[in-house]
């Protein structure tokens, strides 16, 4: 049963890159930054809507080399319902992500329709 459940998670993420890279999904980019004292931290946010519920990447940094990243389905105002484990593509996904958040992709294809 793992192993099923596993492998839908690998589906769900990888749903999430081809409707990213085919620009269904609307990701919207948020800079976060806390702590208190010493402890100071900034993270990435990315938010979808997606039927009547938001699917929220954020992307934390680590005190070593890499990344650490969380996917979460949330309520429409943000309060978070389910994290998807940690699974194969999530590091796939945020770079499908940021990519279109960024709005590089327009800025390519207007680039290489020039004259």
């Amino acid at each position: 049963m793992q192993d099923d459940s596993n492998n839908r998670w690998v589906e769900l993420v990888s749903k999430l890159i081809a409707l990213t890279q085919d620009g269904v999904l609307k990701w919207n980019k948020t800079d976060y930054q806390g702590g208190s004292g010493f402890f100071q931290f900034k993270f990435e946010k990315y938010i979808v809507p997606y039927k009547k519920k938001k699917i929220i990447l954020s992307v934390f940094p680590l005190s070593v080399p890499g990344k650490q990243y969380k996917l979460e389905i949330a309520s429409d105002d943000e309060v978070p319902l389910f994290e998807i484990p940690i699974t194969s593509g999530i590091k796939d996904l945020h770079d499908a992500v940021k990519y279109s958040a960024s709005g590089v992709k327009q800025f390519i294809d207007d680039l290489l329709a020039e004259d």
